[in-house]
């Protein structure tokens, strides 16, 4: 999906849709929206996760803290390495 979007070019007809053709519309229809303190707050969408503490901290952060041993892909690397 998002290797067809990479090349897809983003117009004012792909974001606004029929209104592209009326700017005049989307110009009020923005000034609203602004007009709202909520809409002009940025928002954190991402963050780094915090240092782990050793070995296991860091397993338990990946895993969710579930214990390794019910992974699929733990028991698919311990069965191809007791082969």
């Amino acid at each position: 999906m998002l290797c067809a979007l990479r090349n897809q070019r983003v117009t004012e007809a792909y974001v606004y849709g029929s209104h592209a053709e009326q700017p005049e519309w989307v110009q009020e229809n923005l000034l609203r929206r602004d007009a709202h303190p909520e809409n002009l707050v940025q928002e954190q969408l991402a963050m780094i996760p915090p240092g782990a503490q050793g070995h296991d901290a860091a397993i338990a952060a990946m895993t969710g803290d579930m214990p390794l041993e019910r992974h699929l892909s733990w028991r698919l690397i311990r069965s191809s390495k007791s082969i």
